[in-house]
């Protein structure tokens, strides 16, 4: 079977084929979509990983499955949520009398990849308070590593690590 030389469209308009195509090109689809959006116009909303691109470079607080705080400049993300955040730390704390004081460090970590399947929960973050109240008290990390010891040797409860593994319903 050949293909006719022209293809009769609607109202008798006439659709030359391209010439020289192969046989299974389309010659009636439309060449380019035409759209009354200007170019560069970014929605009011934007679903799945697309609605990150308000939060390109600004800083984050990212809450991991293992239970890791993260805060870092996000600088890039993928349609999988895979971030890469610069100038990331991994912060630590000990919780002392309840909810009322507690204790932090933060880690160096730098730049870092973060698989999207293992991110829990995301904000931003302020640049002047980093996301910290007046009851924090920052500390080196082997002053938290001795407040959580003694803590432990002297039978006081230390706050649980936190566990973000939700398929443990499902066994």
């Amino acid at each position: 079977m050949s293909r006719p030389a022209s293809v009769i469209a609607s109202e008798g308009q006439t659709i030359q084929p391209i010439a020289g195509a192969p046989p299974h090109v389309n010659n009636n689809a439309p060449t380019a979509a035409v759209t009354s959006v200007p170019y560069g116009f970014v929605p009011p909303f934007l679903a799945g990983a697309a609605s990150l691109v308000e939060q390109l470079d600004k800083r984050l607080l990212v809450v991991l499955r293992d239970g890791k705080h993260l805060i870092g400049v996000l600088r890039s993300f993928d349609q999988f949520t895979n971030f890469i955040l610069e100038d990331t730390v991994e912060r630590r704390f000990c919780i002392v009398n309840g909810n009322i004081t507690y204790y932090y460090s933060d880690v160096k970590l730098g730049l870092y990849l973060v698989r999207g399947d293992s991110i829990v929960l995301l904000g931003e973050i302020d640049e002047e308070t980093s996301g910290l109240d007046q009851n924090g008290c920052e500390v080196s990390l082997e002053k938290l590593e001795s407040i959580i010891e003694s803590k432990q040797q002297g039978g006081v409860k230390t706050q649980p690590e936190t566990s973000w593994d939700f398929d443990l319903d499902l066994l």
